[in-house]
């Protein structure tokens, strides 16, 4: 497990393959959220605990509520929103 926060192309440098070949990157905690939000990486999942009330607005959950969840979306999607 990594516990701090990186881009994931600096974990790709320091952990070679492992990262690169993964199916699935699971990113525990609120930091390691802040940090890697927006790599839109679709095998990236956060696992946190809502700590803060902007957290919870961007999430859209209340604070101190338990999450999974992965920020990945389409190009498509981005391109819609825009």
């Amino acid at each position: 497990m990594i516990s701090d926060y990186r881009c994931v192309y600096c974990l790709m440098k320091s952990y070679g393959n492992r990262i690169e070949k993964a199916d699935l990157i699971i990113s525990k905690g609120q930091g390691n959220l802040e940090g890697l939000i927006g790599e839109q990486d679709r095998r990236i999942f956060f696992l946190l605990m809502v700590k803060c009330d902007v957290i919870a607005e961007y999430l859209g959950v209340e604070r101190g509520s338990y999450v999974v969840y992965n920020d990945f979306r389409a190009k498509s999607e981005i391109n819609k929103a825009l």
